[in-house]
């Protein structure tokens, strides 16, 4: 099983429009994949952290192709630009 977290550096008070973004997005897959959104109650701010869980990198990459094929729209990538900066990471961990 394998843990993929992404870190995104938001806009000032767009915390609540990228969690809005990132589950309507997993919903509209109707994607069985364990996904969670972090927003900092504390700190750090300005950061969003997305975790999901697959399989195997092979469940992944299946995944990632299924979204580009029906959601990464130009109408997605322009919400997307307005609300999250530049900056952050893609993290793949093994879970044990």
């Amino acid at each position: 099983m394998i843990a993929e977290r992404r870190t995104y550096r938001i806009n000032m008070h767009q915390d609540q429009a990228v969690v809005d973004l990132i589950k309507g997005e997993m919903e509209a897959l109707g994607s069985e994949i364990v996904s969670r959104v972090y927003r900092s109650h504390f700190s750090p701010l300005g950061v969003v952290i997305h975790e999901m869980e697959f399989e195997d990198m092979a469940e992944r990459e299946a995944f990632w192709a299924e979204w580009r094929e029906k959601r990464a729209t130009p109408e997605f990538w322009q919400k997307w630009g307005e609300i999250v900066a530049l900056g952050g990471s893609v993290e793949i961990w093994q879970l044990e």
